[in-house]
């Protein structure tokens, strides 16, 4: 008589599963690739379009440009500043006086406001590449501030 029929599973599907996870990895290999190239592909097709989309400023603008008008408020000489003599200036920012012509001397009066009247104690002079003045507030507080701070008025 012939062999009972065996039990377990035939040779052949061992075969067949190592085949069809080799396939799966594969399309999983070549759909990364894929997906990984097309994102390549954008990024490139995006740097162009800017670099061809925006034009150099000679080509849109071949004339210089004109800067605008700069506006310049001149303040009003008083009559009078309390506590002040002529020459005046007014400031054209907040400040602080230092006690000397420089940003390494120590700052005396803090927190001057745009718009206060000071006398001109000095002309100004160059230290470093900047200019200082030597003024004095209302107050009678005595400093140096930076020239480019101070509107000058002259009184007519």
């Amino acid at each position: 008589m012939g062999q009972p029929p065996r039990r377990g599973t035939p040779p052949w599907v061992a075969w067949v599963a190592t085949i069809a996870v080799a396939v799966v990895l594969l399309v999983v290999i070549v759909i990364a690739a894929t997906a990984e190239g097309i994102r390549i592909r954008t990024k490139m097709w995006e740097l162009e379009a800017l670099r061809t989309s925006v034009p150099a400023r000679e080509a849109v603008y071949p004339e210089p440009i004109p800067a605008p008008p700069t506006v310049v408020t001149v303040p009003q000489v008083p009559e009078q500043v309390s506590g002040l003599e002529a020459p005046f200036a007014s400031l054209a920012r907040d400040t602080d006086l230092r006690s000397g012509p420089g940003t390494k001397y120590a700052i005396t009066t803090k927190d001057l406001v745009a718009g206060d009247w000071v006398q001109l104690l000095t002309a100004p002079i160059d230290i470093q590449g900047q200019r200082w003045q030597q003024v004095k507030t209302a107050e009678g507080q005595v400093g140096w501030c930076l020239a480019s701070e101070l509107i000058p008025v002259s009184v007519e």
